[in-house]
Order: structure tokens, then C-alpha cells, then sequence
């Protein structure tokens, strides 16, 4: 299993996709993240990619440098026996301040981006087990100085045997023979969920931006987009929120088996998949859990 995660810390060639992943399992690629000509000047955006908006904006640092250090680090890392862990930190990849965003390959909405920022924004840390080589617990933790709304993206590239729930987030899909189950732990009856399918997933159903018409440099018809592009986005507004989520691929040679997945709070999940539990925490008070996250210590230890 691979799990390509990319906050990249600099400004030059920069495409918006900090803190996003790219899972490859089991032969296949589970899930999609922009990478072709169809999606310019879309590829440009975080909305095409599997990570997150800051009221529905996406990330990047203005022309001509930043005043900030980073646009974003990997601000924690560790590894055992039975897992790998990392936390990136892309709290400064978002606007602190309007500016066009005009470069070689187009320029996004300037409706949007030259009026609006995030510099509201003071915590953005994804953090990410993968588990036992099998499967991933991932943690978006958010602080904000005002109300905020946090989006959470995934991107499906094929549209086989997939099932949505519309009020956690929740969902399952297949590609070829490999089965991937998505839970979300927290917000449920919280969150509003949208799938923004074929060709809408060029429009940003939370900023109006629109995209199906422009190509940049593709040249029409669009081939290779994805079918399900899935945003969970907190209803109200609020100055922190998490989303405790797990990633399961199920490997074809076990078809049959079904990962069990439990939330024991709202830093605790239990997961239960071939043949095995483990119990995930993010509270560092927690004793009896198999692997803890101090996740307290690492927002402390920002800058922002």
C-alpha cells in the first residue's frame, strides 16, 4: 500500500495540494488527485484535489514570494512495529491576504480571490496513521479566529458499486476488485455532504467558482475525470472542528471480509479487520489504546 501525501513547504511549482494523498493499493489507484491536462486550470485548485477548503477556498501563496516561512512542513512524524505516523502542517498554504492568482497555465476566479483570504485560519494539521500496513486513520484538526466552515475532499475516478451517506460523510466503493470503505466518526447530522459528480466536479458548490468551460491548455473534450467528488463541510460555522475519518481497501483476495469500524469518542476509534483490533487514540490521557497521538502537544508546538 502507498500513501502519497504532499505538503511540500515552498512556493515554486506549487499546485494547491498540500496536505492532500494519493492512495495506491493492492494494483489500483483507490483514489484520485488531479494530475492530467483535462483538469486545467482546475488542477490548480485544492478542490480537485483530496484535501481541504477554508470556506470553501482553496490554497496558495500570491505571486512573487510570502511573507510567512513555509507554506507548509510535516510537523510530526513517528513509527512502531505496527504503524507509520505523520502530521502536515498546511495552516500557511491558504490566502493571508486577497491577490490574484494568475500564472503560465491560466488564473483562478479573481471574483473570489482578489476580494477574499484566510487569514482567519490558525490550524490546519492533518494527521495520518497508516495502520498494520493495511489501512488508514486519519485526524483534520481546524482552528480558526471567526466561524469557519471546513471542507474535506475525496475524489472518486471511477464510478463502481458506490454508496454515499449523506449524513456523515460515509461511503464505499469499488476499483476493479478492490473494495474501499471511507467512514467518518464525528459531525453526523453536523455536516453537509455533496457529491459533485462528472463534469460539476469542475464547479465549487461553495464559492460558485466555475470551471467545466475552461481547459487552459487541455484541449476539449475532458476524458479523464473523476465520477464522485465528495465535499463534507461543517453546516455551521465554527472557530474549531475535526473530522476523524478511517480509509479501508479491502485486498481482493479477501472479498468477503468486512472492516468493522467504532468510534469510541471523539479522539478513539476501534477498528476491527482481518482478524485483528486495534484501538486508535488522539488523547494523550488515553492508557488503554494501542497506538496514541498526543494531539494536543503537536497543535501547541504550531507557530500560528
Amino acid at each position: 500500500m502507498i500513501f502519497c501525501a504532499r505538503p511540500r513547504g515552498g512556493y515554486s511549482h506549487s499546485f494547491g495540494s498540500d496536505n492532500s494523498f494519493h492512495i495506491f493499493g493492492y494494483g489500483q489507484d483507490l483514489s484520485h488527485a488531479a494530475g492530467n491536462g483535462d483538469y486545467e486550470p482546475h488542477a490548480y485548485h485544492s478542490m480537485s484535489h483530496n484535501t481541504m477548503l477554508i470556506d470553501g477556498l482553496g490554497q496558495f501563496q500570491g505571486r512573487g514570494g510570502s511573507d510567512v516561512p513555509y507554506a507548509a512542513r510535516l510537523s510530526a512524524f513517528s513509527e512502531g512495529e505496527d504503524y507509520v505516523y505523520w502530521c502536515g502542517d498546511a495552516t500557511l498554504a491558504y490566502p493571508r491576504k486577497p491577490g490574484e492568482i494568475k500564472h503560465w497555465w491560466g488564473g483562478l476566479d479573481d471574483d473570489v480571490y482578489t476580494k477574499r483570504d484566510a487569514k482567519h485560519l490558525q490550524r490546519c494539521n492533518r494527521h495520518v496513521l497508516f495502520v498494520r500496513n493495511r489501512y488508514f486513520v486519519v485526524l483534520d484538526d481546524f482552528a480558526a479566529s471567526k466561524p469557519t466552515q471546513f471542507s474535506w475532499l475525496y475524489h472518486v475516478l471511477p464510478d463502481k458499486n458506490f454508496e454515499l451517506d449523506t449524513t456523515t460523510g460515509s461511503f464505499t466503493y469499488s476499483v476493479e476488485d478492490v473494495r474501499v470503505q471511507v467512514s467518518h466518526l464525528l459531525g453526523s447530522g453536523k455536516v453537509d455532504v455533496l457529491d459533485q459528480m462528472g463534469d460539476d466536479g469542475f464547479v465549487n458548490p461553495l464559492t460558485g467558482e466555475a470551471y467545466k468551460d475552461d481547459f487552459g491548455r487541455a484541449k476539449p473534450p475532458r476524458k479523464f475525470i473523476a465520477e464522485h467528488n465528495v465535499y463534507v463541510t461543517n453546516r455551521e460555522p465554527a472557530t474549531s472542528w475535526r473530522y476523524l475519518s478511517t480509509i479501508v481497501p479491502v485486498p481482493p483476495q479477501s472479498p468477503s471480509e468486512t472492516p468493522i469500524v467504532e468510534r469510541v469518542d471523539d479522539l478513539t476509534v476501534r477498528v476491527t479487520f482481518l482478524g485483528e483490533t486495534d484501538v486508535i487514540s488522539f488523547d494523550a490521557g488515553n492508557k488503554s489504546a494501542d497506538i496514541v497521538v498526543d494531539l494536543k502537544a503537536i497543535a501547541e508546538a504550531g507557530v500560528h
